[in-house]
């Protein structure tokens, strides 16, 4: 999840996808609520997504179980997009079914990325890198 307070990008938060997302969905909406967002972007990221249409209403009632939850913290689901990977050329949809989707730009030359770095922030190039630190 990726948090929006005023129009402007809040915190990252992560968590790994699981059968019974339940306890996960309730702590994200937690800390969304407690770093103040007004709205939250999903992005499920599942490296089997492109092959597995059958997984499209999983990510639809994730999506819509996320809705709720976070509606009841006053906070809007911006959008929810389900991506078989975070680089340059991986796919992406709408985890509602909306009928949107794409190519992923490379996320390292993006003008979010180069904000960060202005900013002092380190960027990760894997989640690997990120588990490290």
């Amino acid at each position: 999840l990726v948090t929006v307070d005023r129009g402007e990008l809040g915190c990252v938060m992560r968590a790994d996808l699981a059968d019974d997302m339940t306890e996960h969905i309730e702590h994200l909406v937690e800390l969304a609520a407690t770093a103040g967002a007004d709205a939250v972007i999903a992005v499920i990221v599942d490296e089997h997504s492109t092959d597995c249409r059958l997984c499209d209403d999983r990510y639809r009632d994730l999506a819509s179980a996320l809705d709720r939850a976070l509606a009841a913290d006053d906070i809007e689901l911006y959008a929810a997009h389900v991506v078989d990977r975070v680089a340059a050329g991986g796919c992406w949809r709408c985890a509602d079914g909306c009928g949107a989707q794409g190519r992923v730009d490379d996320p390292g030359a993006s003008p979010l990325a180069a904000a960060a770095v202005l900013d002092g922030r380190r960027l990760y190039a894997s989640r690997d890198e990120l588990l490290q630190v």
